[in-house]
């Protein structure tokens, strides 16, 4: 989940649905399970097997609670935005540059939310296995390497790079690097899908 984003789902939905949310918190499982794994295909095997069990259980629990939908597996968030190793570090690294990305798009007024055929369709900030050299006063380290991507689409079959402005996105970077502890480069990804995909880690499968 992004930064903050469980418990704004859970006022949301109390708010103007008026359901009951029950959030449970299983980092500590799945950060266990993870510990160790690189490769794509089984840290998505990992986190969807987890969240089918985690669902159903929390369910058996729950008066009046649906079946599961396995649709609900394809969905891995940040799990696919960490590349190699998914660490607590790691993760809130990621969460805390993905929140300071969202709110820098939302307030230039260029961000339409959960719209299909918004100017940017999807949004996120991803990390990279590398490290690069900064400067911290006036001393050398090497910190973590932030990868920002805003795709536009109308299909999700191919998509293209949203054009920020550069002085936006000198911006973010100044921020990101300045307010996110541990990251010492930001980049932005340009590519376009296909050949590329809008996921950093994307899984190719037919149903």
């Amino acid at each position: 989940m992004r930064l903050n984003e469980s418990k704004e789902v859970k006022k949301t939905l109390q708010k103007h649905l008026g359901i009951n949310l029950t959030v449970v918190n299983s980092a500590k499982l799945f950060l266990g399970r993870l510990k160790g794994v690189r490769e794509p295909e089984k840290k998505r095997k990992i986190i969807g097997d987890l969240e089918a069990i985690r669902i159903e259980k929390e369910a058996e629990n729950t008066p009046n609670a649906g079946r599961f939908l396995n649709s609900l597996r394809a969905r891995h968030g940040i799990g696919v935005r960490v590349l190699g190793d998914i660490t607590p570090e790691r993760v809130e690294i990621t969460r805390k540059t993905d929140h300071v990305f969202i709110s820098m798009i939302k307030k230039a007024g260029i961000y339409e939310e959960a719209s299909f055929l918004a100017s940017i369709s999807q949004t996120y900030a991803g990390l990279d296995t590398d490290q690069a050299v900064g400067l911290m006063v006036d001393t050398r380290v090497y910190g973590h390497i932030v990868i920002l991507r805003a795709a536009t689409t109308s299909d999700f079959m191919s998509a293209e790079p949203y054009e920020f402005s550069f002085e936006l996105l000198k911006a973010m970077a100044h921020r990101i690097v300045n307010e996110v502890d541990g990251v010492s480069r930001v980049t932005y990804d340009l590519s376009s899908k296909l050949p590329d995909t809008i996921e950093l880690e994307q899984r190719f499968w037919i149903e």
